[in-house]
C-alpha cells in the first residue's frame, strides 16, 4: 500500500507539473492574440512552402532495394560478384550468370487444348513478330527489341522461343524430345500442363517465353526501362486479340509499378477520407449559430493536413524517396490529429459553464491543462515508435518512418500554435454573440419570439454556459453508460471479450508464412494474372551461384576432387535440381582437353576450353598473370 501511494503521489506531482506548464503556455496563447495569429500564419506558410517540395519528389519502385535488409550478406556478395565479373548480357547472356536482377518482358499463354497445335503455333509466332516490333522513342531516336535485347552468339535471347522452331516441332511429332530433360535442357522452364508418355512429351497447354533485355551499361538499363513500360502498355492493347490462346504477361518491373498504382489510388481515398472527416468534424459538433464549434473542428482536420503536406514537402527537399508504403501515411497522421483536435475542443467545451467568471485566456489555459497532457503523450508515443522504426534494416520502412515521424511533429506544432488560436478567436466570437457564418451581432432565441420559425433557426443564439454536445456526441456514452452498467451488459462484455481472445489465440496457431504476390495488387491488374498463372505452372525456381574469389590452386587434383564432393552433395538435398548443375571447372577436368603436365598446360586447356562454350564462358575470369 506504501509503494502504491508513494507512485500516485509521484505520478500526481508530475502531471500536475506538466499541466501547470500547459496552463501556463495556454493562458499566454489567449493574451498575445496578434503574435499567435502573426505565428500561426508563418507556420502555416512554412508549411505550405515545404509543401511545394513535392515537386522534387522521387520514387523508389524497386522492389528488390525496398525490401531487403540494407547492407546485408546478400548484397554484399552481389557486389562482389558485381565486381568480379562483368555484365555480358549484350555479348555473350547466360540467365544463370547474372549478378543483378534480370530485364525481360515475359509472356505466359494458355489454350485450352494442345499449345503446339498447328494454330497455337502461328498464333505464338504472329505474337514474337509483334513483341519484336514493339518500339520506344527516346532522345529522336527509335528502339525496337532487337536494339535492346540481351544477346548470345549475335541472336537475340527469348528463352522458349527454340519451342517455336522448325528444328523443334518436327522432333515433338515424332516422338522425340523426352520431358522434362531433352539435350541437356530442363524444358519445364517453358511449358506445363504436359502429356507425357514414357517420358516422352506428348502435348503441353502452356507455354513461357521470355524476351530478355540488355543493361550492361547505363544507357542500356535506362533503354530496357523504357521498353518495358512500352512491352505493357502494348501487351494490354494486344492480349484480347489472340484467341484462342490465353496470354498473361509481366516486366521485371511490373510488381513494384503496380503497388505504386496501388499508391497513386490511395490519392483518391485519402481525399475522400478527408471530406468525410471534415463533413463529420462540422456536424459533430454542438451549438447554435453562435456558440458552433464546427469551424473550430475544420481547422484541426486542416492542421493535420497542412502537417502531412509539410511532411511531403521537407522529405522531397531532404532527397528522402518516396516508397509505396508511404501512401497509408496521411490515414495515421490524420487520425491522430483529429483525435488530438477532439481532445482540445472537448476540453473547451468543459469550460463553458465558466464563461462568466473566466476570460479566454484562462479558458484556453485550462483546456491546455485538461488537454495538454493527453496530446502530447500520444504524439510523443507515436515519434518515439517511429524513431525506433527508422533503424530498421529495411529501405522501405526508413523511409516510411522519416515521413509518419515528421508528419506527427508538424501536425502537433500545428495543434497547438494554429488550432490554439482558433479556439481564442472562437471563445472571443462566441462571448460576443457574433454567427459564426457572418460574425455579425446576434440575439438569443428567448427576444426572437416576433421572427420567423426559419429566422430563429439560422440567426439567433448567446454564448453557453454547459457543454452543448450534439446527439453525435452525447450518443456513445449514453448507450455504453447504459450497457456497462447493468448486470447482462457486464456478461456480455466478458464473454465478448474472452472470445476475442480464444479466437486471436486459435488464429495465432493457423498463422503461415509466405506470400502470394497477386494479393499484393488489385485482381484486376495484369499483375495479378501472370502472378497466379506463373505460381500454379512454374512455381518458384531460384538459381544458386557459389563464387570462389580466395586463390586456390586449381591444378590440384584434392581441390577439383572437393568441388566434385560439394556438387554432389549439393545435388542430394532434396530443394535442389542435381540435372541443372553448370560448374565449368569440373566439366573441364572430366573432359579429354584436361592437361595437368604442368600449371601453365592446365590453365592454357582451361582457357581454350572456357572460351569455347559460351554457357562458362562467363563464369570464370583469368587474371593477367
Amino acid at each position: 500500500m506504501g509503494c502504491y501511494s508513494a507512485s500516485t503521489t509521484i505520478y500526481s506531482r508530475i502531471q500536475g507539473w506538466y499541466s501547470d506548464r500547459f496552463n501556463t503556455y495556454g493562458q499566454f496563447v489567449g493574451r498575445n492574440r496578434v503574435t499567435f495569429i502573426f505565428l500561426s500564419l508563418v507556420f502555416f506558410g512554412f508549411l505550405g512552402i515545404l509543401g511545394l517540395g513535392v515537386w522534387k519528389m522521387e520514387y523508389e519502385s524497386d522492389v528488390e532495394r525496398l525490401y531487403t535488409p540494407i547492407n546485408s550478406q546478400a548484397a554484399q556478395d552481389r557486389d562482389k560478384m558485381k565486381a568480379s565479373f562483368p555484365d555480358r548480357t549484350g555479348t555473350n547472356y547466360n540467365t544463370y550468370s547474372l549478378s543483378t536482377q534480370d530485364r525481360y518482358g515475359e509472356i505466359i499463354t494458355t489454350s485450352e487444348g494442345n499449345i503446339f497445335s498447328n494454330s497455337s503455333i502461328g498464333e505464338m509466332r504472329n505474337l514474337v513478330e509483334t513483341v519484336k516490333h514493339f518500339y520506344v522513342d527516346f532522345q529522336d531516336r527509335r528502339f525496337f527489341y532487337t536494339d535492346v535485347c540481351a544477346r548470345a552468339s549475335d541472336v537475340c535471347v527469348i528463352s522458349g522461343g527454340f519451342l517455336l522452331q522448325d528444328d523443334f516441332l518436327p522432333s515433338l511429332e515424332q516422338g522425340n524430345v523426352t520431358y522434362p530433360l531433352w539435350n541437356n535442357m530442363d524444358i519445364s522452364f517453358f511449358v506445363a500442363g504436359v502429356n507425357v508418355s514414357g517420358e516422352v512429351l506428348q502435348s503441353a497447354s502452356v507455354m513461357k517465353l521470355t524476351f530478355h533485355l540488355r543493361q550492361d551499361n547505363d544507357m542500356m538499363q535506362e533503354y530496357a526501362l523504357l521498353w518495358e513500360d512500352a512491352f505493357i502498355s502494348n501487351m494490354s492493347s494486344l492480349s484480347a486479340r489472340y484467341f484462342p490462346i490465353g496470354v498473361s504477361f509481366a516486366t521485371s518491373q511490373s510488381l513494384g509499378d503496380e503497388l505504386n498504382e496501388n499508391t497513386n489510388e490511395d490519392v483518391f481515398w485519402f481525399s475522400l477520407s478527408f471530406t468525410l472527416l471534415t463533413t463529420y468534424a462540422s456536424f459533430v459538433s454542438g451549438g447554435d449559430c453562435v456558440s458552433s464549434r464546427s469551424h473550430v473542428t475544420r481547422a484541426g482536420v486542416m492542421a493535420a493536413g497542412l502537417g502531412i503536406l509539410g511532411s511531403f514537402g521537407l522529405m522531397s527537399i531532404c532527397g528522402v524517396k518516396f516508397v509505396n508504403i508511404v501512401g497509408i501515411m496521411p490515414y495515421l497522421v490524420l487520425s491522430v490529429g483529429v483525435d488530438d483536435m477532439f481532445l482540445m475542443v472537448s476540453a473547451w467545451a468543459d469550460t463553458n459553464q465558466y464563461g462568466d467568471d473566466w476570460d479566454i485566456p484562462k479558458r484556453l489555459g485550462h483546456t491546455f491543462r485538461l488537454a495538454g497532457v493527453g496530446i502530447t503523450i500520444t504524439s510523443l508515443t507515436d515519434l518515439v515508435a517511429f524513431l525506433v522504426g527508422y533503424s530498421s534494416v529495411f529501405l522501405s520502412v526508413k523511409n516510411f518512418c522519416l515521413y509518419t515521424g515528421t508528419a506527427i511533429i508538424f501536425s502537433y506544432i500545428a495543434q497547438v500554435t494554429f488550432l490554439a488560436r482558433c479556439l481564442a478567436v472562437h471563445g472571443h466570437r462566441v462571448e460576443n454573440s457574433r454567427h459564426c457564418v457572418t460574425c455579425q451581432p446576434v440575439l438569443p432565441v428567448e427576444e426572437l419570439k416576433e421572427k420567423s420559425c426559419m429566422f430563429r433557426c439560422c440567426c439567433s443564439g448567446k454564448p453557453p454556459r454547459d457543454r452543448q454536445d450534439s446527439l453525435l456526441e452525447r450518443l456513445p456514452p449514453l448507450i455504453l453508460k447504459k450497457y456497462l452498467l447493468t448486470k447482462g451488459g457486464k456478461v456480455l462484455t466478458v464473454i465478448i471479450f474472452l472470445t476475442y481472445i480464444g479466437v486471436s489465440l486459435w488464429g495465432v496457431t493457423k498463422l503461415e508464412q509466405g506470400l502470394f504476390l497477386e494479393n499484393l495488387v488489385p485482381p484486376t491488374s495484369y499483375y495479378s494474372n501472370y502472378s497466379v498463372n506463373n505460381y500454379k505452372f512454374y512455381g518458384t525456381r531460384i538459381p544458386v551461384s557459389f563464387v570462389i574469389t580466395k586463390k586456390i590452386n586449381y591444378f590440384d587434383e584434392n581441390v577439383t576432387h572437393n568441388f566434385q564432393m560439394l556438387f554432389q552433395k549439393i545435388g542430394n538435398d532434396d530443394n535442389m535440381n542435381n540435372a541443372t548443375q553448370i560448374c565449368g571447372l569440373l566439366d573441364y577436368v572430366n573432359s579429354p582437353y584436361v592437361n595437368r603436365l604442368s600449371v601453365s598446360d592446365f590453365v592454357a586447356n582451361f582457357k581454350s576450353f572456357i572460351n569455347a562454350r559460351q554457357y562458362a564462358k562467363n563464369d570464370v575470369v583469368f587474371s593477367e598473370s
